[in-house]
């Protein structure tokens, strides 16, 4: 961060149960719920536009952010960003059934390139 620091400024924010915080008992601790956070901090700092770089778990909280304030989101960094299984399909849907379908789906978008 220090070597982007002299042109950009620069927001690290502890979640709940990460680091040095503590995990609020009414916390929902969900993408979402962290999604909810990050967008209660940009706020409270007075953040109108800004580019988000995701990492780990945090690609999915940050992907929840963008989807549902894109308003906010000049860009998206993305390092190292993990796709949940049980987060690609609705839960009625048996999983094996729906990530074939995805792989079709892949699979005939590739076809078409």
């Amino acid at each position: 961060m220090p070597q982007l620091a002299d042109q950009w400024r620069l927001l690290a924010p502890d979640f709940p149960g990460c680091g040095y915080s503590d995990t609020p008992n009414d916390f929902r601790s969900t993408f979402a719920g962290y999604a909810d956070v990050l967008y209660a901090f940009l706020t409270k700092l007075g953040v109108q536009r800004c580019v988000v770089w995701l990492h780990d778990f945090g690609s999915q909280s940050g992907l929840r952010l963008a989807i549902s304030h894109p308003e906010l989101i000049a860009g998206l960094i993305i390092q190292n960003g993990d796709i949940y299984e049980d987060q690609l399909v609705h839960p009625d849907r048996p999983r094996r059934a729906a990530l074939a379908d995805l792989r079709d789906a892949r699979a005939e978008r590739s076809r078409r390139a």
